[in-house]
């Protein structure tokens, strides 16, 4: 495993409790890192009742839950796309290594538990793979390639900005998947 720290726990998507990297909620097989030593079983998909089969409640609407997963997808998308190169490639805020875009992440230098910060385009930058799901401490080259990037001032007014409390509604969500697309 080289210098991956590893942690046991329990993994939601097969639910082993195998060793898996730090800070991630995936066992090493569902992390990419493994083979399985015996076939996984899948956790039963839970049925709302309350869906039909376009994903949409009983009065035709996205739930809030499910407009946030698509603006988070919408908003990945467009990080992704604005730090990528006319050649494809990309570089890590954290690492500074020029990498495929298709090896790149969305990083978030505050985490999306700050619902304030989550779709703050200061706060999202393209990030490598490895980075942004293994190493532990990215978020220190992260920092210091972050304030270079959009300065001291923006920084600090970020920082200020991630403990504003904040809650999503329906109509900022719109707005974000339509701004994003």
């Amino acid at each position: 495993m080289g210098n991956i720290k590893l942690k046991t726990g329990y993994c939601p998507e097969c639910g082993n409790t195998e060793p898996k990297p730090l800070m991630k909620k995936l066992c090493l097989y569902h992390y990419g890192l493994s083979r399985p030593k015996k076939p996984i079983a899948r956790k039963p998909v839970k049925i709302n009742t309350c869906q039909n089969n376009t994903g949409k409640n009983k009065s035709g609407t996205l739930s809030v839950k499910e407009l946030l997963v698509r603006a988070e997808l919408v908003f990945n998308r467009w990080i992704r796309k604005r730090d990528s190169h006319s050649d494809n490639t990309f570089k890590c805020i954290s690492c500074g290594l020029w990498k495929s875009i298709k090896e790149a992440d969305c990083g978030h230098f505050f985490p999306k538990t700050y619902a304030a910060t989550r779709f703050h385009e200061d706060n999202c930058h393209s990030e490598c793979i490895s980075c942004n799901r293994i190493d532990p401490d990215h978020l220190l080259g992260y920092a210091i390639n972050l304030k270079v990037k959009i300065g001291t001032e923006r920084f600090e007014n970020l920082n200020t900005y991630r403990k504003a409390n904040h809650k999503w509604d329906r109509s900022e969500l719109m707005d974000i998947i339509e701004k994003y697309k």
